[in-house]
């Protein structure tokens, strides 16, 4: 009994030592763990945070950060705060006026805000705070409410602030409309597709036997084999004659990407007023045929009295898909050249304020109209005070209704809403910063922010911004060049199956660039013969068929101040004696001559291109002259305005009233602010902005403060390489706003990006070619996964220098 008790004593001793040992290997383990990821994570930290602040430092660049905090003090052109937004939703909640009511769904008959964004400053008040150093004028927000909750709804626009302690509201009117816009004319909302979506439940009940058998596919409870309606037609006043708010809706096969695969059924609604119980079906279109209601088409379909449909749902991949397809190139997986920043980025950025390379300017992203820049600046002189998108606006060709009448304003459904989620690597370098939009819409109860609404990224265009090469001993055997290196703001918006790309891109001599770039899916249409005419047929039952695109942009300038001219120089031909110098008798000789044109008056500056009279577009300031009494000016250029084919007045076409002409100058008002409005898609016949008045009035333009309006376009008849996508090639207009005579020289001999080579000795010696880099490496080692031997940039230049 003893023996057992001393061995009992001895394996609890054992197996005492064994946990004791145990739990000392779990703390050891735990500790080298610990140890490795703290190696790692100051690996990380270095490689992430501190390499690239030391190289930024070494570059002399303020480091920016793509995770900043937003100013407890915005900017005069910040868009609104998160925290301006919550104090604005308290104060909204608060006024009995508003009648809001967060605990109720929205709906069009209650009142709802559909939108909030900055109210800009008054020019004269921001300009006293840019250029005298005043107080800010009180930061302001405009607000958009939905009042179906009213007698007669309307819909409301209030300017509400100051936004650091809200005291006031008040309704904002403008000489072109001096009351609220009537509900007809507001925009589509998610409140009115609720309410489609709750006709369409009624029309799939009763047409589900039509559906399932003519579609093999239908709305609800429909597994895998779904259809859709989410493309609309608007029906405006000026379409149908009478004050009634019709929309047609599309089916397609619910696929990638739907509008490939369209359906011959379509349902006209008629959403008129605010009681969603008076919505209804107004017109079903089956198979050519029409019908007034579901259950006429579903009676006549049982009783075999109409034409039968067949569309059966795609069974394989359909072409919309962008998966790959075809024999696949590279051969080998390569990767694509990429860029890189070795030295860290070299713009600056504090929230919205951007310097590089002599520019300086601030953005923003209207939820209206999309990106804003403001107070642009090139070497310490304000060139422009706005440069803004204003609309986007697309109008489709057919023979059908839905899409003869499918003519689109996108600030409809909120052009800077739509500007999101870039994708690094592929949208931007993925060098890029990202910076977010804050939106505050009728889609949430609180406001959403998107993280990468915009990028900003340096990048090589390719080309050189300007070189020469002087080769031979007579010349003096030199070289020197600048590679055009550019600073770019991008956003993408996308509106259903169109994006849209706007580029701001800021040189190094002193041109900015504003470029758009059309891209995304063709609005493709369902066949049929009469839609031939229109466009080319693509698929069995598809059609692509033209339409016109157009950008509308606002350049407010500011040259040397605010009292400016605007003037063109014209160039023709010049015949002149030639007698002095020809033998011949009566000779002649032509050459080309410019004229100079000063406009007077706003109907004077209207433009369309005309090739047989090629002109320069002058904007300056009169008190400020080069050495040789000539103007110190910024040009204009337009590549790739719109001809305006539509008949005045026809149709929708007032809404795109800016559109008729490539540029107009107006003298600049506080109340002209914008070109087209959110209301421009229904008020055709009572515009709540009409851009024509600015033009009636042909008021004075002398030595006064200038907008430009510069409409960008295109036409686009889509081919069978427009299938999936739409190539952004050919479809890229742009301007330019470039110094002329505005600087002694090109400011760009500054850039230390340049670089000069000269051969001095014996040709055929290496050591006798002088190459000046200007302080900046021209020898490229990334420190990634593309590491490379060091390799000499200018190998062998002794041989550019050999005698000729």
């Amino acid at each position: 009994m003893e023996r057992i008790e001393k061995h009992v004593v001895s394996m609890e001793k054992t197996l005492d030592s064994a946990r004791r040992w145990r739990s000392f290997s779990v703390c050891l383990l735990i500790v080298i763990i610990f140890l490795m990821a703290t190696i790692a994570t100051t690996i990380v930290y270095y490689e992430l945070i501190m390499r690239p602040k030391k190289l930024a430092s070494h570059a002399g660049v303020q480091e920016t950060s793509d995770m900043e905090d937003e100013p407890t003090v915005p900017s005069l052109f910040r868009d609104l705060t998160k925290q301006e937004l919550k104090r604005l939703k308290e104060y909204l909640y608060k006024q009995r006026i508003f009648n809001l009511n967060n605990n109720e769904p929205v709906t069009l008959s209650s009142s709802f805000l559909f939108l909030s964004e900055l109210h800009l400053p008054n020019k004269s008040h921001a300009l006293e705070t840019l250029n005298d150093h005043h107080k800010a004028p009180p930061r302001e927000a405009k607000v958009v409410f939905f009042r179906g909750d009213k007698n007669i709804p309307v819909v409301e626009e209030y300017v509400i602030g100051p936004l650091s302690n809200i005291t006031y509201h008040r309704l904002l009117v403008s000489k072109h409309y001096q009351r609220p816009a009537p509900f007809l004319f507001r925009p589509n909302s998610k409140a009115e597709y609720q309410e489609v979506q709750r006709l369409l439940v009624d029309v799939d009940n009763v047409l589900k036997h039509v559906l399932l058998e003519s579609y093999d596919a239908r709305f609800f409870n429909c597994d895998r084999k779904c259809l859709v309606m989410h493309r609309w037609t608007a029906v405006s006043p000026a379409v149908s004659g009478s004050d009634v708010r019709k929309v047609w809706y599309w089916a397609h096969h619910s696929t990638e990407y739907y509008i490939f695969n369209p359906i011959d059924f379509f349902i006209l609604f008629n959403l008129d007023g605010n009681d969603p119980s008076l919505f209804h079906v107004e017109s079903i279109w089956y198979n050519g045929q029409t019908f007034d209601k579901a259950e006429y088409l579903a009676d006549a379909y049982t009783a075999g009295t109409i034409r039968k449909s067949v569309m059966m749902f795609p069974k394989d991949k359909p072409i919309s898909t962008l998966n790959l397809r075809g024999d696949r190139f590279p051969e080998k997986n390569l990767r694509s050249p990429r860029q890189v920043e070795p030295d860290g980025k070299r713009y600056s950025r504090k929230d919205r304020h951007v310097t590089y390379m002599g520019w300086e300017f601030d953005f923003r992203m209207s939820t209206m109209t999309g990106p804003q820049l403001f107070d642009i600046k090139h070497m310490g002189h304000r060139i422009v005070y706005e440069l803004s998108l204003q609309e986007i606006a697309s109008f489709h060709s057919g023979y059908k209704p839905w899409n003869r009448y499918s003519d689109m304003m996108y600030s409809n459904v909120l052009l800077g809403y739509h500007a999101r989620d870039l994708v690094p690597g592929s949208d931007c370098p993925s060098s890029a910063s990202y910076i977010s939009a804050t939106h505050w819409t009728e889609h949430h109860n609180d406001p959403v922010t998107y993280e990468r609404a915009f990028c900003l990224f340096e990048q090589s265009t390719g080309v050189p911004l300007r070189r020469h090469h002087a080769y031979d001993k007579m010349s003096g055997r030199f070289y020197g060049s600048l590679e055009d290196i550019v600073l770019v703001l991008r956003a993408i918006i996308t509106v259903f199956n169109q994006d849209c790309i706007v580029d701001f891109i800021f040189h190094q001599n002193g041109a900015l660039e504003v470029k758009t770039s059309l891209t995304g899916y063709m609005l493709a249409m369902l066949h049929s013969p009469p839609e031939g005419r229109y466009g080319f047929q693509l698929r069995e039952r598809l059609i692509g068929t033209l339409s016109q695109h157009a950008f509308n942009f606002k350049v407010d300038f500011d040259i040397h101040g605010t009292k400016n001219r605007y003037e063109t120089l014209q160039f023709e031909p010049h015949s002149i004696n030639n007698n002095d110098w020809s033998v011949e008798k009566n000779a002649r000789y032509e050459q080309i001559k410019f004229t100079r044109n000063s406009k007077m008056t706003e109907l004077h500056t209207l433009y369309r291109e005309n090739t047989s009279v090629p002109l320069y577009h002058i904007f300056y300031n009169k008190d400020y002259k080069t050495t040789y009494n000539d103007p110190r000016a910024y040009r204009l250029q337009i590549d790739g305005g719109l001809t305006h084919l539509l008949s005045r007045g026809m149709g929708n076409e007032p809404s795109i009233s800016w559109a008729r002409h490539q540029m107009a100058v107006t003298r600049r008002k506080d109340d002209e602010g914008q070109s087209s409005s959110i209301y421009a898609t229904w008020d055709r016949k009572e515009p709540i902005v009409n851009f024509q008045s600015f033009l009636d009035d042909n008021e004075s333009i002398v030595d006064t403060d200038l907008v430009a309006w510069i409409t960008l376009g295109l036409h686009h008849l889509p081919q069978m390489e427009d299938i999936p996508l739409i190539s952004s090639i050919g479809k890229r207009p742009s301007f330019f706003l470039t110094p002329f005579n505005f600087h002694d020289s090109d400011p760009s001999m500054a850039s230390r990006d340049a670089v000069r080579m000269s051969y001095d000795g014996i040709s055929g010696s290496q050591l006798n070619v002088k190459v000046e880099n200007y302080g900046i490496s021209k020898e490229y080692i990334c420190a990634s996964e593309y590491q490379r031997e060091n390799t000499k940039t200018y190998s062998n230049i002794s041989s550019l220098f050999e005698q000729t």
